[in-house]
């Protein structure tokens, strides 16, 4: 009889009596100690790891796409730090996207039942384009949560449960079932990053163990690991606990970095890349600069859609007692991290360390000290909120440098604390002092950002739209169609000279469709035969409402009485734009005018009929006149009148 065949007879009670008299007693009177717990997810691989208090021969794991199992890998055994046994069984040669049972135990028998609440997804192919959701928090080292003036509070523990709750009907396993990726973001075991408090407050809590057993993860070491953990050598308990991918195991596109500490992996068309904020930094100009050099390879490497940076410290903060200004950390991965991350076009960066929930606007460049914030800075300074200013629009479909970054501070899981100086940072739009957890969201070309708190109430939420910040390759359909128009272009061999402009008149506009001062994005855009004539962006007024130095722009939206908005820039500084006027109501009026180098591309003559929009990209409404016949149409210059 097999092995498996035994161990299989054991639970059902067929030959048990034979097996039970081959088999040592200790080997019947194991206890798990921590887990099972899964890393190292992969399209075609999956380790298990358990501890147990007892040596145990021949660790293994049964597997199978059904209940019914039917695979056996062994792993190995180690002594571990609690005077126990850790067993590890790696898995291989799984099918990707696919759902797995196992149970945990050796030749003696199983340690666990088969069931739903031992399971485990593989991650997709690298590449592969399909929604994903990930669940990250930072400084979650409390159980339940932290006590408050000697009154325990229970803020992790609800901050799960309203996880749960928003994306499983509040059932574990079907939390884990929609989860595909888990990040932690360091200070996961208070005070003391250790063994024996990992055990307590990480794997011991059965809501935890739960969770656990169901969803593998990844992990950023944090300034509370490092008390204890040196993430330049990679000894200690952490290292000892938890395993991730040094050699590119996990992954198609980046490069393997050698380091438990810092390194990437891919999920679908994610590149997620986890950086040390602790030693690694701390040591940058030395035995440090490892990190930087990889860094900069891995993102040269990845060809995926998106790229999303995760570590303990935020390059900007000003959470009580972890101010950016202030740390080194901090501002050392601010001066020196985020420039290549935005060099390479990366999306999302996600952070702990402060207590709190922080998020900035769509941002480039700000590399300096808080009170250094420029205009220039904020590529779009709205909340990002479908239904609030409008999503972040990035122009690339993939990979686009400096189109902006959003940064996240969400390390609130199990304790909230406040913002000093109260304002908080003047940078972010988002500042909440409530507990919570985050959630991002990624389908295709859009990743939706959500702040859960720990009642349920989503408190924040952004987007960013990838291949939208420009007008579409064809005019939208449906646009409200204007009474009269004309469209004047003019390019002049000295592009200072170019001129635009457009005017759409007696058809009525809704009022709060085209007000710039909701912050609503809104751009003409004109189309021939042969694709784009002309491509312009009106900004919206968010920008204006931070503390900033350096020069205001001048251009300024106005309005004047009801249903009117003006907008004037002497300096032409946003596509040279120059005057802009809408008048809503029933019998509408648009009316734009740009000049200079801004101006493009314009390349008469066009073939006709050019179709010109005005776009508001947060809507999708549009306002449209169709220029069939033209006054002019000759190299350098064109003019339509319709009807």
């Amino acid at each position: 009889m097999s092995r498996f065949a035994i161990k299989r007879s054991v639970l059902t009670g067929m030959v048990a009596t034979v097996v039970l008299a081959a088999l040592p007693a200790a080997a019947l009177a194991q206890t798990v100690t921590r887990g099972p717990y899964l890393q190292m997810p992969g399209p075609d691989r999956m380790l298990v790891i358990w501890h147990t208090d007892l040596a145990l021969t021949d660790p293994d794991v049964d597997y199978g796409t059904t209940v019914g199992l039917g695979s056996t890998t062994i792993g190995t055994s180690s002594a571990d730090l609690m005077g126990g046994f850790k067993h590890e069984v790696p898995l291989s040669s799984l099918t990707d996207n696919t759902k797995y049972f196992y149970v945990i135990g050796s030749a003696a028998g199983d340690l666990v039942t088969v069931g739903a609440d031992h399971a485990f997804t593989t991650s997709p192919l690298p590449g592969t384009v399909q929604p994903i959701r990930i669940w990250t928090f930072g400084d979650s080292g409390y159980w339940p949560g932290i006590t408050h003036m000697g009154v325990p509070e229970t803020f992790y523990e609800d901050n799960r449960q309203a996880y749960y709750d928003t994306v499983g009907g509040g059932d574990v396993n079907a939390s884990a079932d929609a989860t595909d990726v888990m990040l932690y973001l360091g200070d996961n075991a208070y005070t003391f990053g250790n063994d024996a408090t990992y055990q307590t407050v990480f794997f011991s809590p059965a809501p935890l163990q739960a969770w656990l057993r169901r969803q593998p993860f990844f992990s950023a070491a944090g300034n509370h690991e490092g008390f204890v953990n040196d993430t330049l050598t990679e000894t200690g308990a952490y290292f000892d606990m938890f395993e991730f991918p040094t050699g590119n195991e996990l992954g198609t596109n980046g490069v393997a970095s050698g380091s438990e500490s810092y390194y990437s992996f891919d999920y679908g068309n994610i590149h997620f890349v986890i950086l040390d904020s602790e030693d690694y930094i701390e040591n940058i100009g030395t035995t440090g600069a490892a990190m930087l050099t990889w860094l900069e390879n891995d993102l040269i490497a990845t060809s995926s859609d998106w790229i999303i940076a995760a570590w303990h410290r935020p390059p900007y903060s000003k959470g009580v007692a972890h101010d950016s200004d202030i740390e080194v950390n901090e501002i050392d991965m601010r001066e020196i991290i985020v420039p290549v991350l935005e060099d390479h076009g990366v999306d999302l960066v996600l952070n702990g360390h402060s207590h709190t929930y922080e998020r900035t606007p769509l941002i480039d460049g700000h590399y300096g000290l808080s009170d250094t914030l420029e205009i220039a800075h904020l590529l779009d300074g709205g909340d990002g909120d479908p239904l609030g200013e409008g999503a972040y629009r990035k122009a690339s479909v993939g990979q686009g440098p400096h189109e902006g970054t959003v940064y996240i501070v969400t390390g609130a899981a199990a304790d909230v604390r406040y913002f000093l100086p109260a304002e908080g940072h003047p940078l972010m739009v988002s500042k909440i002092e409530t507990v919570g957890t985050s959630m991002i969201e990624v389908d295709g070309d859009v990743l939706t950002g959500s702040f859960i708190d720990d009642t349920g109430a989503v408190t924040d939420s952004f987007r960013i739209e990838k291949g939208t910040a420009n007008c579409a390759a064809a005019p939208l359909t449906g646009c409200t169609a204007a009474g009269k128009a004309k469209l004047v272009l003019k390019d002049d061999g000295d592009d200072s000279k170019d001129k635009a402009k457009w005017k759409w008149l007696k058809s009525p506009i809704t009022d709060g469709a085209a007000d710039p001062l909701a912050g609503h994005n809104l751009r003409l855009c004109a189309w021939d035969g042969g694709g784009n004539a002309l491509d312009l962006g009106a900004p919206d007024t968010t920008a204006l409402g931070y503390a900033t130095v350096g020069p205001v722009p001048t251009w300024e939206w106005d309005s004047p009485k009801a249903g009117l908005f003006l907008y004037k820039d002497k300096e032409l500084s946003v596509d040279g734009l120059q005057k802009i006027k809408i008048k809503t109501g029933d019998k509408g009026v648009v009316t734009i005018g740009a000049k200079g180098a801004g101006v493009q591309p314009l390349a008469p003559p066009y073939a006709l009929p050019v179709t010109t929009q005005m776009v508001n990209s947060d809507t999708g409404e549009c306002w449209e006149a169709v220029l069939s016949a033209a006054k002019k149409n000759e190299a350098g210059k064109f003019v339509a009148v319709a009807p």
